[in-house]
């Protein structure tokens, strides 16, 4: 399987962010550990559409809803775009419901 190339912003060596991402997909490693790993790539400059891709490809309910808490905290077009796409499409309830609040949140802000 080919992996996308994740783009940071901020200089970050790609073998190492390549790794962290092969942790945050990693069904053998603890959801505690999947999520922190979300939480670096985030912090390290992943773009979005990057984070919109790991979102696509995670099976862990824990790590996809710090996605949707990173997606709303960028709020960029691409971002409330995905947002909007959980809340409408995806299979998981509670995945949906909380995209629903941080879109929600995000309006009473703007």
């Amino acid at each position: 399987m080919t992996r996308p190339s994740p783009r940071f912003q901020r200089g970050t060596d790609p073998k190492v962010a390549v790794w962290i991402q092969e942790v945050a997909l990693d069904a053998q490693e603890s959801s505690a550990l999947r999520e922190r790993a979300v939480r670096l790539l985030a912090e390290r400059g992943m773009v979005t559409a990057n984070l919109i891709q790991l979102y696509d490809r995670a099976d862990d309910r824990v790590v996809c809803t710090r996605l949707i808490r990173i997606l709303a905290e960028r709020g960029d077009r691409a971002a409330l775009e995905k947002l909007t796409a959980i809340m409408d499409n995806d299979p998981d309830t509670g995945l949906r419901r909380e995209a629903q609040r941080r879109l929600g949140e995000r309006a009473g802000r703007d």
